[in-house]
Protein backbone atom coordinates (compact mmCIF):
# COMPACT_ATOMS: atom_id res chain seq x y z
CA UNK A 1 0.00 0.00 0.00
CA UNK A 2 1.26 3.39 -0.49
CA UNK A 3 1.54 5.64 2.04
CA UNK A 4 -1.08 8.33 1.82
CA UNK A 5 1.10 11.53 2.58
CA UNK A 6 2.98 10.04 -1.19
CA UNK A 7 -0.15 10.19 -3.12
CA UNK A 8 -0.29 13.87 -1.97
CA UNK A 9 2.69 14.99 -3.02
CA UNK A 10 2.66 12.93 -6.63
CA UNK A 11 -0.71 15.22 -7.12
CA UNK A 12 0.93 18.13 -6.51
CA UNK A 13 3.93 16.96 -9.06
CA UNK A 14 1.20 15.91 -11.56
CA UNK A 15 -0.76 19.56 -11.43
CA UNK A 16 3.33 20.83 -12.36
CA UNK A 17 4.36 21.14 -8.80
CA UNK A 18 1.60 23.61 -7.70
CA UNK A 19 -1.14 23.70 -6.44
CA UNK A 20 -3.53 26.33 -4.91
CA UNK A 21 -6.38 26.11 -2.43
CA UNK A 22 -6.92 23.73 0.64
CA UNK A 23 -10.57 23.18 -1.59
CA UNK A 24 -8.73 22.81 -5.22
CA UNK A 25 -6.68 19.89 -3.35
CA UNK A 26 -9.44 18.35 -2.01
CA UNK A 27 -11.87 18.14 -5.27
CA UNK A 28 -8.58 17.44 -7.20
CA UNK A 29 -7.85 14.21 -5.67
CA UNK A 30 -11.59 13.02 -4.87
CA UNK A 31 -12.23 13.61 -8.89
CA UNK A 32 -8.97 11.96 -9.55
CA UNK A 33 -10.05 8.71 -7.03
CA UNK A 34 -13.61 8.54 -8.69
CA UNK A 35 -11.63 8.53 -12.34
CA UNK A 36 -9.11 5.59 -10.80
CA UNK A 37 -6.37 6.60 -8.36
CA UNK A 38 -6.90 4.21 -6.08
CA UNK A 39 -6.37 6.88 -2.88
CA UNK A 40 -9.00 4.59 -0.19
CA UNK A 41 -8.93 8.43 1.31
CA UNK A 42 -12.78 8.52 3.00
CA UNK A 43 -14.43 11.08 1.92
CA UNK A 44 -18.35 12.65 3.57
CA UNK A 45 -20.40 15.52 1.99
CA UNK A 46 -19.19 18.82 3.66
CA UNK A 47 -19.91 22.52 3.11
CA UNK A 48 -17.80 22.50 0.29
CA UNK A 49 -18.59 19.02 -1.21
CA UNK A 50 -16.82 16.13 -0.62
CA UNK A 51 -14.35 16.36 1.52
CA UNK A 52 -11.85 13.86 3.62
CA UNK A 53 -10.21 14.31 6.69
CA UNK A 54 -7.96 11.45 5.90
CA UNK A 55 -6.69 13.99 3.05
CA UNK A 56 -6.37 16.42 5.41
CA UNK A 57 -3.90 14.48 8.11
CA UNK A 58 -1.77 13.32 4.32
CA UNK A 59 -1.31 16.60 3.55
CA UNK A 60 -0.19 17.27 7.09
CA UNK A 61 2.18 14.48 6.69
CA UNK A 62 3.63 15.30 3.37
CA UNK A 63 4.98 18.75 4.90
CA UNK A 64 5.58 16.87 8.01
CA UNK A 65 8.08 14.36 6.18
CA UNK A 66 9.08 17.44 3.77
CA UNK A 67 7.89 16.19 0.62
CA UNK A 68 5.91 19.31 0.18
CA UNK A 69 5.26 23.16 1.61
CA UNK A 70 2.52 25.09 2.28
CA UNK A 71 2.77 28.86 1.87
CA UNK A 72 -0.39 31.29 2.98
CA UNK A 73 -1.11 34.03 0.64
CA UNK A 74 -4.03 36.67 0.56
CA UNK A 75 -6.49 37.34 -2.08
CA UNK A 76 -6.40 41.40 -2.84
CA UNK A 77 -9.79 41.53 -3.30
CA UNK A 78 -10.99 40.70 0.40
CA UNK A 79 -7.68 39.57 2.33
CA UNK A 80 -8.76 35.98 3.17
CA UNK A 81 -6.09 33.38 2.92
CA UNK A 82 -5.23 30.60 0.73
CA UNK A 83 -3.39 27.92 0.68
CA UNK A 84 -0.12 27.45 -2.11
CA UNK A 85 1.11 23.95 -2.10
CA UNK A 86 5.05 23.69 -3.67
CA UNK A 87 6.51 20.57 -4.26
CA UNK A 88 9.95 20.21 -1.80
CA UNK A 89 13.13 19.58 -3.54
CA UNK A 90 13.16 15.13 -3.68
CA UNK A 91 12.49 12.28 -5.81
CA UNK A 92 10.11 11.69 -8.07
CA UNK A 93 6.79 9.44 -7.64
CA UNK A 94 6.92 5.86 -7.67
CA UNK A 95 4.94 5.01 -10.64
CA UNK A 96 2.62 2.80 -8.86
CA UNK A 97 1.40 5.72 -7.07
CA UNK A 98 -0.41 6.29 -9.87
CA UNK A 99 -2.12 3.19 -10.05
CA UNK A 100 -4.28 2.16 -13.00
CA UNK A 101 -4.41 6.05 -14.45
CA UNK A 102 -1.05 6.10 -14.92
CA UNK A 103 1.19 9.31 -14.39
CA UNK A 104 0.14 10.17 -17.62
CA UNK A 105 -3.21 10.77 -17.44
CA UNK A 106 -2.65 11.54 -13.62
CA UNK A 107 -0.96 14.84 -14.99
CA UNK A 108 -3.34 15.80 -17.76
CA UNK A 109 -6.20 15.76 -15.42
CA UNK A 110 -4.28 17.27 -12.50
CA UNK A 111 -2.92 20.08 -14.80
CA UNK A 112 -6.24 21.06 -15.78
CA UNK A 113 -7.68 20.76 -11.92
CA UNK A 114 -5.35 23.16 -11.30
CA UNK A 115 -5.83 25.59 -13.97
CA UNK A 116 -10.33 25.25 -13.39
CA UNK A 117 -11.87 27.46 -11.86
CA UNK A 118 -12.41 26.24 -8.47
CA UNK A 119 -16.18 26.48 -7.35
CA UNK A 120 -16.69 24.39 -11.00
CA UNK A 121 -14.31 21.78 -9.14
CA UNK A 122 -16.20 21.87 -6.68
CA UNK A 123 -19.84 21.67 -8.56
CA UNK A 124 -18.41 18.90 -10.23
CA UNK A 125 -17.24 17.06 -7.27
CA UNK A 126 -20.55 17.60 -5.97
CA UNK A 127 -22.75 16.81 -8.64
CA UNK A 128 -20.95 13.57 -8.79
CA UNK A 129 -21.42 13.18 -5.07
CA UNK A 130 -25.18 13.40 -4.91
CA UNK A 131 -25.23 10.49 -7.90
CA UNK A 132 -22.00 7.97 -6.75
CA UNK A 133 -22.83 7.85 -3.60
CA UNK A 134 -26.18 10.05 -1.74
CA UNK A 135 -28.01 7.87 -5.59
CA UNK A 136 -29.77 11.13 -5.56
CA UNK A 137 -32.40 10.71 -8.60
CA UNK A 138 -33.03 14.19 -9.19
CA UNK A 139 -29.45 15.49 -8.56
CA UNK A 140 -29.94 18.62 -10.53
CA UNK A 141 -32.89 20.11 -8.32
CA UNK A 142 -30.61 18.66 -5.39
CA UNK A 143 -27.49 20.76 -6.09
CA UNK A 144 -29.34 24.00 -6.83
CA UNK A 145 -30.80 23.46 -2.86
CA UNK A 146 -27.15 23.12 -1.57
CA UNK A 147 -25.35 25.46 -4.05
CA UNK A 148 -28.20 28.17 -5.22
CA UNK A 149 -26.19 31.19 -5.94
CA UNK A 150 -23.46 29.17 -7.74
CA UNK A 151 -25.48 27.39 -9.91
CA UNK A 152 -27.69 30.33 -10.16
CA UNK A 153 -25.74 32.60 -12.17
CA UNK A 154 -25.99 34.49 -8.63
CA UNK A 155 -23.38 37.09 -7.32
CA UNK A 156 -20.63 34.58 -5.39
CA UNK A 157 -19.68 32.78 -8.79
CA UNK A 158 -21.67 34.19 -11.82
CA UNK A 159 -21.98 31.98 -14.29
CA UNK A 160 -19.23 30.06 -13.65
CA UNK A 161 -20.22 27.21 -15.53
CA UNK A 162 -18.46 28.73 -18.43
CA UNK A 163 -19.02 27.06 -21.76
CA UNK A 164 -17.92 24.02 -20.79
CA UNK A 165 -19.39 20.81 -22.76
CA UNK A 166 -21.18 18.81 -20.60
CA UNK A 167 -21.76 14.61 -21.22
CA UNK A 168 -23.20 11.45 -19.94
CA UNK A 169 -20.40 9.67 -18.35
CA UNK A 170 -19.65 6.41 -20.47
CA UNK A 171 -19.90 3.57 -18.33
CA UNK A 172 -18.04 0.13 -19.00
CA UNK A 173 -21.02 -2.35 -17.89
CA UNK A 174 -24.47 -2.39 -16.43
CA UNK A 175 -22.64 -3.19 -13.04
CA UNK A 176 -21.26 0.07 -13.37
CA UNK A 177 -25.01 1.36 -12.48
CA UNK A 178 -25.99 -1.73 -9.76
CA UNK A 179 -27.74 0.24 -6.74
CA UNK A 180 -28.40 3.16 -8.29
CA UNK A 181 -32.04 3.96 -7.32
CA UNK A 182 -32.83 5.53 -10.52
CA UNK A 183 -32.41 8.95 -12.01
CA UNK A 184 -30.54 10.30 -15.24
CA UNK A 185 -26.91 9.89 -14.76
CA UNK A 186 -25.36 13.61 -14.53
CA UNK A 187 -23.71 15.21 -17.35
CA UNK A 188 -19.95 15.58 -16.13
CA UNK A 189 -18.01 18.76 -17.76
CA UNK A 190 -16.16 17.22 -20.36
CA UNK A 191 -12.89 18.64 -18.29
CA UNK A 192 -13.69 15.34 -16.02
CA UNK A 193 -13.66 12.64 -18.80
Amino acid sequence: MIDREHIVAAVVVAAGGRLTGRVRLQKAIYLLEQLGLNTNFEFEYHHYGPFSRDLDNAVADAKAFHLIEEQFERRQSDGATYSIFKLKDGEEPKPEVYGKLGAIRVGELARLFAETNVTVLELAATVDWLWRVERCPDWKAEITKRKGLQVQGGTRQSNCWGNLVWRRPRFQSRRDLQGHRGGTAPKIPSLLL
